[in-house]
């Protein structure tokens, strides 16, 4: 009886301590509640099941962490700033903001070009050349000298062939030229409205004669009546040989000592010079042989006329009278 009295009292007694235990106990983890599940649950059987049930857990929560969630807040920010900024840009330029920012460029002291130099010209006048580039001292600035259309307005001078630019910085303009070298007057047509132009040596007229102005070249006359056409190209070519063999210069035949080319209207080539009326018939064709023949026999005419004024009894010259002959008709002779 006494066993089974203390046997009760101790099972009574531990009833109570576990009562009065649960009452304060908190859920382990575990136990907490996961989504679409009920409170009640079981307590894991074995430390898989349990790690399993935390990674459940887990991967229910959100998955943006505070990093990536703050990267794309700043990019953000930076967008709608870079947006901003290309639209003010076009806003300042639409309202005249180019012309702002080039007054402003142009101020800048230091660049505006403070000495202009002109090289190559024997022709034209430096002011001309100046004048013409429209560059003005102390006003100009070097960031903005747009180096081509300096260009095309230098070479717009009638007597310039070409012209080159260089800058060097940070005030200094150079301008070198090539100028047009006149190789002859040529007779223009009536409907040109002028007399005469300078011709260069590629046969280019390129400026009219004024009154006053340098004449002291050959003067090619007769092409200008000639009709377009192969006739004319063709003496025209003939013309433009014989000037460039006299441009070299020989000392029986200098060209200053030619005084004219004719063209008749059969495409043929007829000479004057300079201290002598006679004619000297070229034909067409074959002008760079006749005039080395030319040179030997005024070369011969020269030598001989000493003291007896030969080559003034001359009354004309043939360069085409038979093939590789020459014919010199005297005065009075048959």
């Amino acid at each position: 009886m006494v066993k089974k009295g203390i046997y009760f009292i101790q099972k009574l007694s531990g009833r109570f301590s576990t009562r009065k235990n649960r009452r304060y106990q908190v859920k382990p983890l575990w136990a907490k509640n996961l989504p679409g599940q009920n409170d009640h649950l079981s307590r894991p059987r074995n430390r898989v099941a349990l790690i399993k049930q935390w990674l459940a857990m887990k991967n229910s929560r959100p998955q943006q962490s505070y990093r990536s969630a703050r990267k794309t807040k700043k990019r953000i920010v930076l967008t709608g700033t870079a947006t901003i900024a290309v639209t003010l840009f076009l806003i300042f330029f639409i309202l005249d903001g180019q012309a702002r920012l080039r007054r402003a460029v142009e101020s800048i002291t230091m660049f505006q070009v403070s000495e202009l130099l002109i090289t190559g010209n024997g022709i034209v006048a430096d002011q001309v050349l100046k004048d013409a580039s429209g560059i003005t001292l102390y006003q100009t600035s070097l960031l903005v000298l747009n180096k081509q259309k300096l260009k095309d307005r230098i070479e717009s001078v009638p007597w310039i062939a070409s012209a080159e630019i260089v800058r060097t910085w940070p005030s200094t303009v150079e301008i070198a030229v090539q100028e047009n070298i006149p190789l002859a007057l040529i007779h223009g047509s009536a409907k040109t409205g002028a007399e005469f132009y300078y011709m260069d040596k590629n046969g280019v007229s390129f400026l009219p004669v004024t009154p006053g102005g340098n004449i002291d070249f050959p003067v090619v006359t007769g092409l200008a009546e000639l009709p377009e056409g192969s006739v004319r190209q063709k003496a025209f070519a003939e013309v433009l040989l014989f000037l460039k063999k006299v441009r070299g210069n020989d000392p029986h035949l200098p060209l200053q000592s030619l005084s004219e080319v004719h063209v008749t209207p059969e495409g043929e080539m007829v000479v004057y010079l300079v201290d002598y009326t006679f004619p000297i018939f070229f034909g067409n064709g074959n002008t760079g042989q006749k005039y080395a023949r030319l040179v030997q026999v005024l070369k011969a005419l020269y030598k001989k006329g000493k003291g007896s004024n030969l080559i003034s009894e001359i009354e004309y010259i043939q360069m085409d009278y038979l093939q590789d002959k020459v014919l010199v008709a005297q005065t009075g002779s048959e």
